[in-house]
């Protein structure tokens, strides 16, 4: 073989190698695009994954809070227990036209010792996260109003002075427990001039407080109210449950 036979066979090979350099060039900034895509793609998907995270952590902590709050059901805060004296007396009386005369040796006198005991409590079981506001750093918990219950109303017969005078009759059964009821009644009436409604509001505060501390709030960034600040009379008779008040106990039984 010539020289120039070996001149021919070499410009052949460098003409087949052109094609394979560029094709190896061209899959190599192919395969480098393709990596960086893929890159910025993990990276998305690592910051949309920590951020749903964050939203799942959080909504997570208010369920917790909303629930431990609701577990408390009726949280019992107060309790009351009330000495109350029942008087009554009364005297026959003769009508005479406009005149009222009183009869002599008719008067009778009754006075009926009666212990009531009061619960303060404030129903959590219809909590939920709208009484929850919060922007991170600061929380609002607005509470339902607190209620009275009626636990128990003793009688205390062994210590009730009644006096008759020598023609009038004895104060029957029906007529001393109208006397209790009315003492009962008496008491409830006068609640607002208690301080246990507003003793419930801050054994309910004392409460709760160290439970959203332990979330991470601090105590001064914490407030608590209630759905009426202020009472009135008519406010008595949705905030006061005399149902367990119904049988009146003697202290004697």
């Amino acid at each position: 073989m010539d020289k120039t036979d070996l001149n021919v066979n070499f410009e052949e090979i460098k003409k087949k190698r052109k094609p394979l350099g560029l094709t190896f060039i061209i899959l190599l900034l192919l395969g480098i695009l393709l990596f960086l895509i893929r890159s910025c793609e993990t990276e998305n998907a690592l910051v949309k994954s920590s951020l749903k995270t964050d939203d799942v952590e959080l909504g997570n902590d208010m369920e917790k809070l909303v629930f431990k709050i609701q577990n408390c059901s009726r949280l019992y805060t107060t309790e009351y227990k009330i000495h109350k004296i029942v008087t009554h007396e009364d005297q026959k009386v003769l009508k005479m036209g406009g005149l009222k005369i009183e009869i002599p040796l008719t008067d009778r006198h009754i006075a009926v010792p009666m212990d009531v005991t009061l619960k303060a409590y404030i129903d959590l079981g219809t909590f939920s996260e709208n009484s929850i506001k919060t922007d991170g750093e600061h929380i609002l918990i607005t509470l339902p109003d607190p209620h009275v219950e009626v636990t128990s109303t003793m009688v205390d017969h062994d210590n009730t002075l009644i006096h008759n005078s020598f023609i009038r009759s004895n104060y029957t059964a029906k007529e001393q427990e109208q006397l209790h009821r009315q003492g009962l009644k008496s008491i409830t009436d006068n609640i607002l001039e208690t301080d246990i409604l507003e003793n419930a509001k801050l054994s309910a505060t004392r409460t709760l407080v160290p439970m959203i501390t332990r979330m991470g709030y601090k105590e001064e960034n914490i407030r608590i109210s209630f759905s009426k600040e202020k009472f009135n009379v008519a406010d008595l008779s949705r905030l006061i449950d005399t149902n367990n008040a119904t049988s009146i106990q003697s202290k004697r039984e």
